[in-house]
Formats: structure tokens, sequence, C-alpha cells
């Protein structure tokens, strides 16, 4: 029987999946959109430019050309929940509903683009905290520095907070908000993946499943 709460959302996401840089460059190359090697080619291009960004940002007055990969940056981690969100749950789905076939292209693989998906989201952050590092406070480590941008970054998406670095404006902690919730939204999705390519040891059990 079908789920109206389950059907609301896999349009929801699906419409999502469309706002997004990924989707933009697949409409206007037709040919790519099916091939795997551009999405693995996509994936780590994204998360080099992330850590160039990261990189190569100085302290100071944000420049119009950091104000525009801030943006972008903020595009791509809603481009990767949503992402996340619809191979979790809902591609399968509507594909059966169509009365498609669904197969995915590895189990391994997906492991690997989600492992960068996650590294890609925390050096984001840490590249707006370095640009943002005036909305926080601390005595020790600074934000505006490679540094401490990406430890805070690290750090937070760890929910370890040890308090050396905290908000001191409303802005500053909404991004930590933010960072928190993609963070533990990604940690557990990570953790999916792995989980979903162990193979489950033969047990002498017979109640259970895998049974000699």
């Amino acid at each position: 029987m079908d789920s109206f709460i389950v059907g609301l959302w896999a349009r929801v996401f699906g419409a999502l999946g469309w706002l997004s840089p990924f989707q933009l460059v697949r409409a206007l190359v037709p040919r790519v959109r099916l091939s795997y090697v551009f999405v693995d080619f996509w994936v780590l291009g994204q998360l080099i430019l992330a850590v160039v960004s990261l990189a190569v940002s100085s302290p100071g007055a944000i420049r119009g050309w950091e104000w525009a990969l801030l943006v972008y940056g903020a595009t791509r981690v809603f481009e990767i929940v949503v992402y996340q969100v619809n191979v979790l749950l809902f591609d399968e789905y509507r594909t059966l509903k169509c009365g498609g076939h669904y197969a995915v292209r590895g189990y391994r693989r997906l492991v690997v683009l989600a492992v960068h998906n996650y590294v890609e989201v925390v050096v984001w952050f840490a590249f707006a905290y370095r640009n943002f590092s005036y909305l926080f406070g601390s005595q020790k480590m600074q934000l505006d520095c490679l540094t401490g941008s990406l430890y805070f970054a690290i750090v937070t998406v760890a929910t370890l907070g040890y308090g050396d670095i905290t908000p001191t404006d409303p802005r500053g902690a909404w991004i930590v908000m933010g960072q928190s919730a993609v963070g533990l939204f990604m940690t557990l999705m990570v953790l999916a993946r792995f989980i979903g390519i162990l193979r489950r040891p033969a047990t002498l059990d017979p109640l259970e499943p895998g049974a000699d």
C-alpha cells in the first residue's frame, strides 16, 4: 500500500534535486547524463574546489569572488544533502513506482562518494567560518586562519564542542547549527553506507538468516 507521507517527500526531494549545479550541467550537456565517470569526476572536482577555496581565502574584508564561493558552497551543501536523501530513500522508490528497474553502479562506489561529500561539507563550512570569523569569539584559536577554521569545522561536525570558539552573533550561531544538523545527517549516511557493504558472517544458529 502506498504511503501518502512517503509519496509527498519523494515528490518534494525529486523537485529539490533539480535545484543544483549538477543537474544544470547534466541538462546542458545531455551526453553526460548517464555517465558514471562524469559523476565521479564531478564529486572529486567539487572537493578539490572546496579545498582550494579554503586555502586561498584570506582574512579581512570579504571580496567579491569569496562572496561568490560562499554562495556556491552553500548551494553545494544543499545539493549534497538532497542528493544523499534521494539516493538513500527515494530514487529506488520513484523508479519502482514507475515500473522501472533500479540498480546502483556499486555499493563500494557509494561509500567512496559519500565520504567525498562528507569531507567537502566540512571544508565548505570551514571556508564559511574563515570568512565570517568576526561572528565568533575566541581567546586561544582564531578562525581567520586555515588551521583555526578547519579545526572548528571538524570539532563541530564531530559534536565535541570544546567551547574554545563560540558564536558572538546570532548569524554565527545559525551557521554552527546548520553544520551540526548537516554533519549529523552526513555522519549517519556514511555509517549506513559502510554498514551496508559489510558482509554478514555465517551463523550456526538455525533461527538466524544465513545459517548453514
